[in-house]
């Protein structure tokens, strides 16, 4: 792992996989195809949590124990109802908020950043079927058409998939388009641009 601030992703039971696996291949392509940072897997332990469909996966490093971070993702998925109650992820979120660029949530994941109090006066997406979940944060204006919303530092993204597209928008705009290309040609995604 090099030096550079790297993308932290947090992982816990029962996220959903693409939520954590597309953003993390987003990254880590454009760690390989261009000047972007490396990914790093962080738990509330080192202990390895399963995701909703039964995939298995180890976190790099406890949230007591990561790098210097210039940006976290958090993925959604059921257990993201969980990961909003747990003090010590939250925290962690909060605090590390304060000195990132960035804090991305993909689908439900935008559960744990009102949990952490980030979404004060901020426009937010999600998942559509927790749309009425989030229509009732009187926090946080939800905007139901977008398929990711940058607000200042928070960036949120609708289901599943999304998360993709919120990872090379941020990718966009950290560097270059060219560079955003060269991901999206890599991983020969033919998905949308727009917010």
């Amino acid at each position: 792992m090099s030096d550079e601030a790297a993308i932290g992703i947090l992982v816990f039971d029962d996220i959903e996989e693409l939520d954590l696996a597309g953003p993390w291949e987003v990254f880590s392509a454009w760690g390989e195809t261009g000047s972007g940072p490396p990914c790093v897997a962080i738990g509330a332990s080192t202990d390895p949590v399963r995701c909703r469909f039964g995939l298995t996966v180890t976190p790099d490093v406890s949230i007591g124990e990561t790098p210097p971070l210039q940006a976290v993702v958090v993925p959604g998925g059921d257990g993201s109802r969980q990961a909003a109650k747990n003090a010590n992820l939250i925290e962690f979120v909060r605090d590390v908020s304060k000195d990132v660029r960035a804090v991305l949530s993909v689908c439900t994941g935008v559960r744990v950043l009102r949990a952490a109090g980030l979404l004060r006066g901020r426009t937010v997406t999600t998942h559509r079927e927790a749309f009425g979940e989030v229509r009732a944060w009187p926090e946080a204006d939800l905007d139901e058409d977008a398929r990711y919303v940058q607000d200042g530092s928070i960036w949120t993204s609708a289901g599943v998939t999304a998360g993709i597209d919120l990872a090379l928008a941020a990718v966009e705009a950290w560097s270059t388009r060219e560079e955003a290309d060269r991901v999206r040609a890599y991983l020969e995604y033919a998905g949308g641009r727009t917010e």
